[in-house]
């Protein structure tokens, strides 16, 4: 699977916005919004220019309802995610299987797609999702801080400059 399907796995609809932040070694952040179920070839180019120029490259892991990449402006998610650091070796044992496996060059998200979008446009539909994502992420034995409605994950084939590697894996599940 390439980061273009990947996108058009996640986000579905034509709803919303994407969020990309790109965040660099010295601290500097931009942000680049697109609206979901776009043509992503173009946002990708850019964001990889970026990732080259030394920038870490992260993606919104639910919809924006406006171009800003907080909790109150998440609109809907079409998966549950966890981030992994080190080994998926606890990921092996758990059922159902991931849909979809990124290896971010440190580690491994991963992600369960939905049969149906879960909307987050109030405060109770955000606390039942981060509720869920706690529980999944203790049982797979992933980084509880990634468990946030906002949540933002390193695009899929960016270098990772954290650590120097190149997340290349991407794996789509039967």
């Amino acid at each position: 699977m390439n980061p273009m399907k990947f996108l058009h796995e996640l986000f579905p609809l034509k709803k919303g916005y994407l969020e990309f932040r790109l965040i660099h070694k010295s601290g500097r952040i931009k942000q680049i919004f697109v609206l979901t179920g776009s043509d992503y070839r173009q946002v990708l180019r850019e964001v990889k220019r970026y990732n080259e120029q030394g920038y870490n490259a992260y993606f919104g892991t639910a919809t924006r309802s406006r171009k800003s990449g907080t909790a109150s402006d998440v609109l809907y998610t079409n998966c549950l995610w966890v981030d992994i650091d080190g080994p998926r070796t606890w990921l092996n044992k758990y059922h159902p299987p991931p849909s979809i496996v990124v290896n971010s060059g440190h580690g491994y998200q991963v992600f369960w797609l939905l049969e149906d979008i879960i909307f987050l446009t109030n405060p109770k539909m955000c606390a039942i999702l981060t509720t869920k994502l706690k529980k999944l992420c203790a049982a797979v034995h992933g980084d509880m801080a990634a468990t946030d409605v906002a949540r933002v994950l390193r695009v899929p084939g960016t270098i990772n400059w954290n650590k120097k590697n190149y997340g290349h894996g991407l794996e789509k599940k039967d």
